[in-house]
C-alpha cells in the first residue's frame, strides 16, 4: 500500500462550526427582521394609500429581496464553511495517521524490516474516515481527530 502521506492544517477546527452557527442564525435573524417589516407595511397598507403609500410599498419590496438575498448568502458563507470543516478534517487525519504509521514502522526492529519486506508491513490502525458535513442550523460536530 505504501507509505501514507498527509500535511498538517492549521485549520480552527473549534471555531469554524461556532462562526458557521453565528453565520446561520444572523441569516435567520435578518429573515425573521424583514419579516416583521413586510407584516408591518402589510397592516400599515390597509389603511394607507396615495403616493407616499407606493413609495413605501416600493421600498418594502426591496428591502424584503435585499434581506433574502443576505439570507442566502448567509447561510451559504455557513455550509461553506462546514465543507471546509470536512476538507481539513480529513487533510489533518491523514497527516495524523502517516505521522504514526512512520513512527511505527521506524521504530520497528531488523527482523520486523525483513518480514516486512517478505510479507508486506501491516500497520494495525484503521486509516480515517471522511465524516459526514455538519448540517444546518446546529452544525454539529460528526466527528473528533484521530490520536494514535
Amino acid at each position: 500500500m505504501g507509505e501514507p502521506r498527509g500535511d498538517h492544517t492549521d485549520f480552527p477546527f473549534a471555531g469554524a462550526l461556532v462562526c458557521a452557527r453565528a453565520l446561520w442564525a444572523l441569516g435567520e435573524d435578518l429573515d425573521a427582521a424583514a419579516i416583521g417589516r413586510q407584516q408591518g407595511y402589510f397592516q400599515v397598507s390597509k389603511t394607507w394609500s396615495g403616493r407616499y403609500a407606493e413609495q413605501a410599498g416600493c421600498a418594502e419590496s426591496g428591502e424584503g429581496a435585499s434581506a433574502r438575498a443576505l439570507r442566502d448568502r448567509f447561510h451559504g458563507l455557513a455550509t461553506s464553511l462546514a465543507s471546509r470543516w470536512v476538507e481539513a478534517f480529513v487533510q489533518e487525519a491523514n497527516a495524523r495517521y502517516a505521522d504514526a504509521w512512520r513512527k511505527d514502522h521506524d521504530s520497528r526492529g531488523i527482523i520486523d524490516k525483513i518480514e516486512d519486506a517478505l510479507t508486506h508491513y501491516d500497520f494495525d490502525q484503521p486509516r480515517p474516515t471522511r465524516p459526514p458535513t455538519p448540517l444546518p442550523p446546529t452544525f454539529a460536530i460528526t466527528a473528533h481527530l484521530p490520536t494514535y
